[in-house]
């Protein structure tokens, strides 16, 4: 049986936080620009949120908000390359949960999201993966508050 084990206040967003080794997603590679975090869960914002946190467990004040990006931009589509979903034990693209990284400025009315390197997890395997992808017409800097650029 696992134990519980637990992230205390200040190393977490959400506050305390207590999760399972079974809520353990694996990034084999690390999330771009750290490469030694490879241990995450994912922790909700707030109760109707479309935000999560991706809370690093290597490193306690590791952690990224997430977003579903078809909450904002509904014509978003993944094309996973061949060796990404391989890597994730994927057979579809489909089969993986797509969030995007999103960065909250002082202005929190100028937020944005990396549509071009999405994060992809197969939480049935509890694996994940950062995966810049090759279409370079995907914004890195794309507004998540509807009107704040319809350039996007």
């Amino acid at each position: 049986m696992d134990k519980d084990t637990r992230i205390d206040k200040e190393a977490s967003p959400s506050g305390p936080v207590t999760y399972r080794d079974e809520d353990i997603i694996r990034f084999e590679e690390g999330i771009l620009g750290f490469p030694k975090s490879s241990r995450y869960i994912l922790v909700p914002h707030e109760a109707d949120s479309p935000f999560v946190w991706l809370q690093s467990i290597d490193e306690d004040n590791l952690v990224f908000l997430l977003i579903n990006p078809v909450c904002v931009r509904s014509d978003y589509v993944v094309e996973l390359p061949a060796s990404a979903a391989s890597k994730l034990n994927l057979t579809s693209a489909s089969e993986g949960v797509v969030f995007a990284i999103v960065v909250v400025p002082e202005d929190p009315s100028k937020m944005r999201m990396n549509l071009r390197a999405p994060i992809i997890i197969n939480s049935k395997e509890r694996l994940g993966r950062q995966v810049v992808l090759e279409d370079n017409s995907l914004p890195v800097k794309c507004p998540v508050l509807p009107d704040a650029d319809p350039g996007c």
